[in-house]
């Protein structure tokens, strides 16, 4: 096996847009126009279609790949993958390289470069927004080995793309029943179909301020930081307790996360304690996935919640008996779904083995 440059295997073009001033170049459905948004993120992608189409005319000033070509996001989120089976026209975040096969298959030159996103990543110019222009994209080394021996790993990695594909889809399976069981045993709580008796949240639980981590002095081990991302760290010394839900103070405001056990939360992030004599953590967080908090916003630029506006939130309150059963009937799926995002992972790090 030797290590082989992408320009050496298949010719790197940039594409490029079309003056939207000239209609003209948009006013039939002659061929496909590919953008970013094609591309699924962290997989390899079947582009069949485009989000837009050229005309002739178009097409003759934009450029073209071809269904031996593999595409690859080249600015902004660097390193999304596409595979074609027809000729397409694409922009200028976006690179093809057309592909010799009698050196290599396409489907291996993706999986190839797959595998090495990292290194496109930190190949990139380190602006603003990072692009990987075509020049740095030719000199990219890939391994190479012999066509029939490409053809196996090829069969394998697909096998194994299936698989992981099967299992993010019963994820989602998993993740739509939990929803599905909270409305059957609830209704919809913005409607409040089953006239659940209205608690506001200043009743039922807690709002703790996050601190900024920054201004925090370390003692005795690390402190525990969950960040609007939902990032988790563990510590000695603790903000939020366990049993709790998070909910982002600025910025993502509508991504709450059930927290399980004690963390110090930053200051971007409200902690919710609930109640636990009237309140179950897991109810308060279907609800909250439910709520649009940003109808509660105020703010023009970053989305922003306040604690005095969260308290005032009216809330069907079912009996602590059935919410404590829909948490039991929940606890069950995630189980279930462990298994699934631990499989999905031995899989994952299974494709990175396979050469």
């Amino acid at each position: 096996m030797e290590y082989v440059k992408l320009g050496e295997i298949g010719k790197i073009v940039t594409g490029n847009t079309p003056s939207k001033k000239e209609k003209k170049y948009y006013s039939e459905n002659y061929i496909d126009f590919v953008k970013p948004t094609n591309f699924k993120n962290n997989e390899i992608t079947y582009i069949n279609k485009g989000e837009e189409f050229l005309s002739l005319e178009g097409m003759q000033k934009g450029r073209v790949a071809g269904s031996n070509s593999v595409l690859i996001t080249c600015i902004g989120n660097i390193g999304n993958i596409g595979l074609l089976n027809k000729k397409v026209c694409f922009n200028q975040q976006i690179n093809s390289i057309e592909i010799d096969n009698g050196k290599v298959f396409k489907e291996y030159v993706a999986y190839a470069l797959q595998s090495i996103v990292p290194v496109l990543r930190h190949n990139a110019n380190k602006a603003v927004v990072p692009i990987l222009n075509k020049s740095q994209l030719e000199k990219i080394k890939i391994p190479i080995c012999n066509l029939e021996k490409q053809k196996r790993i090829i069969d394998k990695l697909n096998i194994v793309r299936r698989i992981i594909k099967k299992q993010k889809n019963q994820l989602k399976l998993l993740e739509d029943l939990s929803k599905s069981l909270f409305y059957e045993m609830f209704g919809d709580p913005i409607r409040n179909e089953k006239g659940w008796k209205k608690l506001k949240w200043n009743e039922v639980l807690e709002i703790i301020n996050g601190k900024n981590q920054k201004k925090i002095e370390e003692e005795n081990g690390k402190f525990a930081i969950l960040g609007s991302g939902g990032e988790i760290g563990r510590a000695n010394s603790w903000r939020v307790r366990e049993k709790s839900v998070m909910i982002g103070r600025k910025g993502s405001i509508n991504k709450p996360s059930l927290i399980k056990e004690k963390v110090w939360n930053v200051d971007t992030v409200f902690g919710l304690e609930p109640n636990c004599k009237k309140l179950n953590e897991n109810y308060l967080f279907y609800f909250c996935n439910l709520f649009n908090f940003n109808k509660l916003n105020k703010a023009v630029t970053i989305p922003s919640l306040t604690k005095k506006d969260l308290l005032e939130i009216k809330m069907p309150l079912p009996p602590l008996e059935l919410q404590n059963k829909f948490a039991e009937k929940v606890e069950k799926i995630d189980k279930l779904k462990f298994t699934e995002i631990s499989s999905n992972k031995s899989c994952i790090m299974l494709r990175k083995r396979i050469k």
